[in-house]
């Protein structure tokens, strides 16, 4: 599973998603579009920020946890989310 994270300079949501996504050992790449210009003509979005996973834009601005960890566990695998659950050992609010 690719994940990435399309950011923006003060971006305080960004922030938060980056710390969502860490705290749920997700890995990702952060994409900077005030620094890579061209990531916009592959994902035009025109809010950030906006998480890409495998080249496909899941969600813009910030998901609740729990909608976060559904399409990231369970969209490509219904039983997803009890390998999160197996593999974190945490509950998700």
């Amino acid at each position: 599973m690719k994940i990435q994270v399309i950011t923006s300079e003060g971006c305080v949501g960004c922030d938060k998603i980056e710390k969502m996504l860490d705290e749920l050992g997700v890995d990702f790449e952060v994409v900077d579009i005030t620094k890579n210009h061209k990531i916009l003509e592959k994902f035009p979005v025109f809010t950030a920020p906006a998480v890409i996973k495998n080249d496909e834009i899941i969600f813009t601005g910030i998901p609740k946890r729990k909608e976060l960890v559904e399409k990231l566990y369970l969209d490509s695998n219904p039983r997803g989310l009890n390998l999160f659950w197996t593999q974190n050992g945490s509950k998700i609010n």
